[in-house]
């Protein structure tokens, strides 16, 4: 069963405070991690034909470390690889800002809304309704508002005629 609330306010960020401090969602601000320069192990084929060749006739397929004129081989089972450290630069990666859903919980964005009131097909007359809005609907692992998450939810009545149809 799915409860569905009808939510207006001034401004989006408006109805999404609001949302916060109900504890339906929480909002994660952009977040940037740098990594240093490190160095990271990394393994590498062995193309060499003849050194494949070599290695196969002195060790056979072996599922272990070899070391072969002062280099470490490793067996992959169907060719050997060699193990090397590689300088990884200095990354910095940046995460976007998102919002945190209590389970249960789905929003539907439908923004500002906008309804024909006149006019033609050609020329229609359209009147902008007050607000922001979003449809908060609320499945069976959420459960039900409190009388106290009401309280701070700018909660309105259901259109009794939609004009924002999403399919």
């Amino acid at each position: 069963m799915i409860t569905t609330y009808y939510l207006q306010a001034a401004t989006q960020a408006a109805i999404l405070a609001a949302l916060e401090a109900a504890d339906l969602v929480q909002a994660v601000p952009e977040q940037t991690q740098t990594i240093a320069e490190h160095q990271q192990k990394t393994f590498r084929d062995v193309t060499d034909r003849a050194l494949l060749f070599e290695l196969v006739m002195a060790y056979g397929w072996r599922m272990e470390e070899v070391k072969h004129n002062g280099v470490s081989y490793y067996d992959k089972g169907t060719e050997y690889m060699t193990m090397e450290y590689v300088t990884v630069p200095e990354q910095t990666f940046t995460t976007p800002a998102y919002l945190a859903k209590t389970e249960g919980v789905h929003l539907v964005d439908v923004g500002i809304i906008t309804k024909r009131t006149g006019g033609t097909e050609d020329a229609p007359i359209m009147e902008t309704l007050p607000g922001y809005h979003i449809n908060l609907h609320l499945d069976e692992r959420c459960g039900d508002l409190s009388d106290e998450q009401r309280k701070m939810l700018p909660i309105i009545a259901a259109p009794k005629n939609p004009v924002s149809v999403l399919a």
